[in-house]
């Protein structure tokens, strides 16, 4: 999960600072489950200080970096910690782990929409923004975007009948 939002963040260019923010809400989660699995295969409290610690700076270096987003964030598992940071502050590891643990189960998920582009035969560019309904799963890490694209004969060749076409395609997230 950490490797795709790094894969997200570099791989689309132009993205808008909200869209930013929710990769890396992403990652904050994908970093709180990392947390609860080490600490299940981990002995002792005595290694879990040190990245509980560095969780800590992550969420506060997320509150930096976005703050002016916080708002459009209400409900989320960053906004949930948030509320809890005076708590997982003074918690032993085993404790944080438990708050993060009920947070993220009672956190609602942001949706990250990216607009992809579409170069026309005529040379026009459109950014279209899918909806999550118009994307298919077919296999691990690999993701479809089913479209409907409407050919217009008459811009081409003249004056002739609009044909409808469905058409699919793949994209690599």
């Amino acid at each position: 999960i950490l490797e795709e939002t790094y894969k997200m963040e570099f791989m689309y260019s132009g993205l808008e600072n909200r869209q930013i923010a929710i990769i890396h809400h992403m990652r904050l989660q994908a970093n709180a489950l990392q947390l609860l699995v080490t600490a299940r295969t981990t002995r002792g409290e005595e290694p879990m200080f040190g990245l509980c610690e560095q969780f800590l700076q992550e969420i506060d270096v997320f509150q930096r970096c976005f703050i002016s987003e916080l708002p459009h964030m209400q409900d989320s598992f960053v906004d949930k910690l948030l509320d809890l940071m005076p708590r997982l502050v003074n918690s032993k590891p085993l404790q944080m782990v438990k708050i993060l643990q009920t947070t993220l189960r009672q956190s609602s998920f942001l949706r990250l929409t990216l607009p992809e582009q579409v170069v026309y035969p005529d040379g026009q560019i459109q950014i279209i923004h899918p909806k999550p309904a118009d994307f298919r799963n077919p296999g691990p890490g690999r993701h479809r975007l089913i479209t409907q694209v409407y050919l217009s004969h008459t811009a081409w060749t003249g004056n002739q009948q609009d044909h409808h076409m469905r058409r699919e395609g793949l994209i690599y997230v």
